[in-house]
């Protein structure tokens, strides 16, 4: 029998029945350490309570609650430069973003990434011609780091650590004696003469 409160070591990780709202029991799992990252699959607001997903009765506002109180417990546990992602259907995720990350943006005290969308061609409805409106073809992910890092791909804020790569390329394009068309040309994209070789967008 499963008791809140237990503890399971894993190898070099550890697993807890516990409450991911309570600050207690997060200081509890992670015993002093910090994570690197942080993996999450929240209640949706799908109605599976009674299939035993705590929660998931909970909508709109109430919902939009409960993310409030266990996603800043999960960013305090997580490294200086910590990836968090987090699983869910398009509207949660939309209230997740605009009322709980965004302010946490604004302030510099996490970087979005990225929306990561997984494909689902499976999905209920999409090879219906009776369906009413646009079926659900996939799964999005939200993708952010705690703190402010270095991923805007402007030249105001350029990551000094690419630079050795970014300045072998360069030269190495310079000793071809390759020009911006000859790039153009060779590689049929417009644009990857600025990305590929220079600090504003490079990638």
């Amino acid at each position: 029998m499963v008791e809140p409160g237990q503890i399971w070591r894993l190898d070099r990780h550890r697993l807890m029945c516990g409450d991911s709202t309570s600050k207690a029991d997060l200081d509890k799992l992670m015993n002093g350490a910090k994570a690197v990252m942080s993996f999450n699959d929240p209640p949706y607001g799908m109605g599976k309570a009674s299939k035993g997903v705590l929660g998931d009765n909970v909508y709109g506002d109430q919902l939009l609650e409960f993310n409030a109180k266990w996603i800043p417990l999960c960013f305090d546990a997580l490294t200086d430069v910590g990836s968090w992602y987090c699983f869910g259907i398009d509207e949660p995720l939309m209230d997740i973003y605009a009322s709980i990350l965004k302010p946490m943006i604004r302030s510099g005290k996490i970087t979005f990434r990225n929306l990561i969308t997984g494909a689902k061609p499976s999905g209920i409805g999409q090879l219906s011609p009776d369906l009413r409106c646009y079926a659900k073809a996939d799964e999005k992910c939200l993708f952010v780091m705690k703190g402010v890092q270095g991923f805007n791909n402007n030249s105001d804020n350029y990551y000094e650590g690419w630079e050795p790569i970014r300045k072998y390329l360069d030269d190495s394009k310079k000793a071809m004696g390759w020009t911006a068309q000859d790039i153009r040309r060779i590689t049929g994209v417009t644009t990857v003469d600025r990305h590929c070789f220079g600090r504003s967008q490079w990638e």
